[in-house]
């Protein structure tokens, strides 16, 4: 829509949510200014709102049918809208008339840094200098809102979008993809408002483990929310999963999130160590320190039983607030796993059992053994099995 007179309410004059969508709301998150429909009419402070044609508009339907959107009003020419970033997160409309490679589409955002990121309600990439757009949004589409994060707070313009200018610069390899065997999981991510993105990989000992006939499944309690398989990236000659995990603004820094590991060859489920906090668009890794996953592999699981006593070192590291010990029980043993401040002072004991053979964990959440928050600082953690002790440090910031 070229045509500055209408209001947001008024492009949405034939949507209809009827009796049973009652509580459906229109937001624009720049704003803030929303709109609710009551069962046979919309009221807010968007009614009056004029629509803006740079910025991402929020539906949340309570209907149960779909409801369809059509485009009103003239033509945009995407190449003459200038399109204000500030530095930190942004939402932003996807203005040309056709999809767009994300190199192509955001062709014209000079002053983009490594690590900005931009994403959808499905997936998101990261900007690398002398490589591009990384990740597993690949192309830009109309019907879709976005959010882009930038270091650098500027002003673009869309290309025209009139034709799709495929570009050479393929990061991701397209080889494989339509082979992959099926897994059976999914996300309705339409039931979440916010998301986390992760970049990982899935890691044993001192060697990487993708397939990308493997899958990494991202749950909150018992409920997946987010779905991802490795992918080959030639810039890095490596692999990475690039995972979106979807969530509610009331679930950040409150619920956690689990890991489990699909192992195609071995058609086996695995839980998987790490647990981390849900962090409302934050991002866990990054391409070249990407978040570690690893199996966590218990009596009964194919390949159950360590060669050797072993001690990993604490990940993530830094951390705040949560952190997770890792280590290997080739035999039963009675087990300890304490914490220590500087002084050498106990702070908590985490384990006190017996244990048998096992890959193990524990995560430890930066409280003391009354359940009370610790201070920033250097700990030690010591595991001690048996006759076999090791000690190492970790850093908990605040």
């Amino acid at each position: 829509n070229s045509d500055d007179s209408y209001t947001v309410i008024s492009l949405l004059s034939d949507v209809d949510p009827g009796a049973d969508g009652s509580g459906s709301i229109i937001l624009d998150p720049t704003s803030g200014l929303f709109s609710q429909w009551n069962g046979s009419s919309w009221s807010g402070t968007l009614n009056s709102s004029q629509f803006d044609k740079t910025h991402m508009y929020i539906m949340n339907n309570m209907a149960e049918q779909t409801l369809n959107l059509e485009y009103k009003g003239l033509p945009i020419y995407a190449d003459q809208v200038e399109i204000s970033l500030s530095s930190g997160w942004n939402r932003i409309g996807y203005l040309p008339r056709a999809n767009l490679s994300l190199d192509d589409a955001m062709v014209n955002l000079s002053s983009a840094a490594d690590g900005d990121l931009i994403k959808n309600q499905f997936e998101f990439s990261i900007y690398i200098s002398d490589y591009g757009w990384v990740g597993d949004l690949e192309r830009m589409y109309p019907d879709l809102g976005y959010m882009i994060k930038v270091a650098n707070g500027q002003t673009f313009n869309y290309p025209a979008g009139l034709i799709d200018a495929p570009t050479d610069a393929k990061l991701i390899a397209e080889s494989t993809e339509e082979a992959l065997p099926e897994i059976p999981w999914n996300v309705n991510h339409r039931k979440f408002e916010g998301s986390m993105s992760i970049i990982a990989l899935i890691s044993e000992l001192e060697y990487d483990i993708n397939d990308p006939s493997d899958a990494v499944i991202g749950l909150i309690g018992n409920e997946i929310r987010g779905v991802a398989r490795p992918e080959y990236i030639p810039a890095l000659e490596a692999y990475r999963i690039f995972m979106m995990v979807h969530g509610r603004p009331s679930e950040h820094m409150v619920d956690n999130i689990s890991f489990q590991i699909y192992d195609h060859d071995m058609e086996y489920v695995y839980e998987a160590f790490e647990v981390i906090p849900y962090e409302e668009n934050g991002l866990m890794g990054t391409l070249d320190n990407p978040f570690n996953l690893s199996k966590n592999i218990q009596r009964g699981d194919k390949g159950f039983i360590p060669e050797d006593f072993s001690v990993y070192q604490n990940y993530p590291n830094p951390f705040n607030p949560i952190t997770n010990l890792r280590y290997d029980l080739p035999e039963q043993a009675q087990v300890t796993v304490i914490v220590y401040d500087q002084l050498g002072r106990e702070v908590t004991q985490l384990v006190n059992t017996v244990q048998d053979a096992g890959f193990r964990s524990v995560h430890w959440d930066a409280t003391d053994m009354h359940g009370k928050p610790v201070s920033a600082g250097v700990y030690l953690y010591q595991i001690r099995a048996g006759e076999f002790v090791q000690t190492r440090k970790m850093v908990l910031l605040k």
